[in-house]
């Protein structure tokens, strides 16, 4: 499931986090369920229609930056800095953006009604300007736009007192100040660097090998309009504190908007994800009914795995109901597969995606297990089939409720005539309890009796080895996987496990003298 939600694609840290913390639809939530199924339809098919305008809203989406930090400060009632009522105002303005989109385009997305938080951007942009910055405006208070107007007099004269000072002084001795008023002397001007040094408005400011620098010295009438200027900007800073504080009062009011509208992204953005991800992979609506049933199934990954390698994954199509299913068939011959493939539409469905087939019908279960060939647990000290054993201990004491249950090579881990006992008493138990069973073997006369549906794949059963001529290179996998069958034939009466392992050698170019022994070996076992 970890590689299905990686290729769930969303656009928004709100759409993120609600996509890591999915939960899944349980066995009483089919009303819930075949709803939002209808809604995820409804999306699919306006994105496949109006591909432009769904495309538009997942660029505004794109924008949207996580403000869940600022949103607890503001709720703790703690003075916001600049940078974070700038925060607040992008998304604010981002949510316009997308309601003008929406209501433009005469979008209707069942369930998503985001509120306007026009009042927001009225006290984040008081001067309506529009545009995605923020700033402590004049207007936000009277004291605040008299100290700054103010700061912008002192200015303006302190420019005003240095230039008519730089004028003066440059006219006096035919030398250019900088605006810096800094003046550089070449040393040779011997005469001309005296007067400089001699002078009331000059202070000497360093030496290079050429030059010697001046610097006009601060008039004491400029000196007050400086001291005056620090301590209105110290007032300065003091007001915006307090205005500040007043927004983070005023958007705490506002708070449940905000996170009403983060929660109806974060839907907006994840039911698109879905509708996108159903569109890309071709993906039925599945429907809520009885058993499992399953036609021309895809499993993403394998597929994807051999598209790589320019080969097509062959369908496979299942109809299972309550009790128990074998599957036989030889290695290589995608049982494994199969099961998984079983197991993964099945919690797809119940976390409210389409699956990848022509048709789904199943019913919410209760709980979904799966072992399989991973099951060691060398931390535990177990072999696999003791760590099977453990695993499937713990599921047989669920098997009175709803649930699938899916078991790969039950009992491989030990001597095969054990195995095929603990095996037979296991399905014999499972037969008769309400839960979907499917169970992968190599046991013949598992699945033998008729409370018990026999599922076999087709693997090389249909190739004639001995008109087959094939060069072994680097491409007999390639080969095998175009000969191989993985669909899936119903067995009626008892059959024998199909046995390739043989021929699969053969092909893989193990030595002829060696598969003649192993044909005698199985021959005479077969006798006995």
């Amino acid at each position: 499931m970890d590689y299905i939600f990686n290729k769930i694609k969303v656009q928004t840290p709100f759409g993120q986090k609600l996509k890591q913390n999915l939960k899944v639809f349980k066995a009483d939530d089919s009303s819930a369920l075949t709803s939002h199924f209808d809604q995820l339809d409804l999306l699919k098919s306006q994105i496949e229609s109006h591909p432009v305008t769904y495309k538009k809203i997942r660029e505004i989406l794109s924008h949207f930056k996580t403000i869940e930090l600022t949103l607890e400060r503001i709720y703790g009632l703690e003075t916001l800095s600049v940078t974070e009522l700038f925060e607040v105002k992008y998304f604010v303005l981002h949510v316009k953006q997308l309601i003008e989109h929406i209501e433009t385009k005469n979008i209707d997305i069942d369930h998503i009604h985001l509120r306007s938080l026009n009042l927001i951007e009225n006290l984040l942009d008081p001067e309506e300007i529009g545009i995605n910055s923020f700033y402590i405006y004049d207007g936000y208070s009277d004291q605040l736009r008299l100290i700054r107007e103010r700061i912008r007099t002192l200015e303006s004269l302190i420019q005003t007192k240095k230039k008519e000072k730089r004028t003066l002084l440059s006219e006096l001795f035919d030398i250019k100040i900088r605006p810096n008023d800094e003046v550089m002397i070449k040393k040779h001007d011997e005469t001309l660097i005296k007067k400089l040094e001699n002078h009331v408005d000059f202070v000497y400011v360093s030496d290079t090998m050429m030059h010697r620098s001046f610097k006009i010295k601060i008039s004491e009438e400029v000196l007050s309009y400086q001291k005056e200027m620090d301590r209105l900007r110290s007032e300065e800073v003091d007001e915006e504190y307090e205005i500040r504080s007043m927004l983070t009062h005023k958007l705490n009011d506002h708070l449940e908007d905000i996170r009403y509208d983060i929660d109806q992204i974060a839907s907006l953005d994840l039911m698109m994800a879905k509708a996108y991800f159903a569109i890309a992979f071709k993906m039925t609506k599945p429907v809520i009914g009885r058993g499992l049933v399953i036609k021309e199934g895809i499993h993403l990954k394998v597929q994807e795995h051999l598209n790589g390698e320019n080969l097509e994954f062959m369908p496979i199509s299942i109809n299972l109901s309550q009790g128990v299913s074998c599957i036989t068939g030889a290695n290589m011959g995608g049982k494994t597969i199969c099961l998984r493939m079983i197991g993964q539409m099945q919690m797809m469905a119940q976390y409210g995606l389409f699956v990848p087939c022509q048709y789904f019908e199943f019913e919410l279960q209760s709980f979904i297990f799966l072992s399989s060939q991973d099951a060691q647990s060398i931390d535990k000290g177990l072999s696999t089939f003791g760590a099977e054993m453990v695993n499937v201990s713990d599921v047989l004491r669920k098997a009175d409720q709803r649930g699938l249950i899916l078991i790969d090579e039950l009992a491989r881990g030990t001597n095969p005539k054990e195995g095929y006992a603990i095996s037979k008493a296991i399905i014999n138990y499972l037969k008769k309890k309400p839960s979907i069973s499917v169970i992968t073997t190599h046991f013949d006369g598992l699945a033998d009796e008729e409370d018990v549906l026999h599922l076999q794949v087709r693997g090389l059963s249909h190739v004639d080895f001995e008109d087959l001529k094939i060069n072994i290179d680097n491409n007999t996998l390639e080969v095998i996987h175009d000969l191989m069958d993985y669909r899936l034939k119903v067995i009626e009466g008892p059959e024998e496990v199909p046995k390739d392992a043989i021929a699969i050698s053969k092909m893989m170019g193990v030595d002829e003298k060696i598969l003649e022994d192993a044909r005698r070996i199985l021959e005479n076992r077969e006798e006995k």
